[in-house]
């Protein structure tokens, strides 16, 4: 064999060589790029999940898996500042089928009331100093849901603490009759109407059932509440 013809056939296993690669290549090359799709298509989810009043950002805290096709499946139906995902696919070379779990840190902001000092149980909550101010709801674990929207006349259930966001579970509507309160008790009947003067032994919001010690009974009696200190006790006679 001539020289020439040896640096012919050299170069045809060459080109062969290139041209079986290239499948391989431009597989890795197409994952590596969809790395970036996956991430936009993980933090739609993540926004599906917060609501549109969120403002969501994630990203990837571990390299992405290089994967032929992959398949990405959001681990977690909660916000929280860690989520994880599943990526599986192929390898580049498509020999493998491989799963690897890829942990993400998430930021989920959104505008919320904030308490501007401290308060105990049973306080009005137009006097505890609200603001507002954005928050990261992933990192304290809690959802849009959560958030108190409708604060007129509002009063707390529980200690609240400055800095902190108001929450639906931490207020209540205002009492109309309070624990010790005297209370006006109308009795009423077919054709009758009685009122006298009674003393609450719990407190409650309208349509609430609490018990009234009635002046000069022994005895409480059942009533519901009918008005700002005023109950009502209907009898059949």
């Amino acid at each position: 064999m001539t020289p020439r013809h040896r640096w012919l056939l050299c170069l045809f296993v060459f080109a062969g060589s290139a041209q079986a690669a290239q499948p391989v290549a431009d597989a890795c090359s197409q994952a590596s790029a969809s790395q970036d799709a996956l991430v936009v298509a993980v933090s739609a989810e993540v926004q599906r999940i917060g609501g549109e009043q969120v403002k969501v950002s994630v990203s990837a805290m571990s390299e992405w898996p290089v994967i032929s096709h992959p398949k990405v499946v959001l681990l977690s139906r909660t916000l929280r500042s860690r989520m994880a995902v599943t990526i599986s696919g192929k390898t580049c070379d498509g020999e493998r089928q491989i799963e690897e779990i890829v942990w993400l840190k998430v930021q989920a902001l959104r505008e919320a009331w904030i308490y501007g000092r401290n308060a105990g149980q049973d306080s009005k909550l137009s006097e505890v100093s609200l603001r507002r101010e954005v928050i990261d709801i992933a990192a304290l674990q809690i959802t849009h849901d959560e958030l108190a929207q409708s604060l007129e006349g509002q009063w707390l259930s529980q200690a609240v603490y400055a800095g902190r966001p108001v929450l639906r579970k931490q207020l209540r509507d205002e009492f109309w009759v309070r624990r010790d309160q005297s209370v006006v008790v109308v009795v009423r009947g077919p054709g009758l109407e009685l009122r006298t003067l009674g003393k609450a032994l719990q407190s409650g919001i309208l349509g609430d059932h609490v018990q009234v010690l009635v002046s000069g009974a022994e005895a409480s009696m059942p009533t519901t509440v009918a008005g700002k200190g005023e109950v009502h006790v209907d009898v059949e006679i």
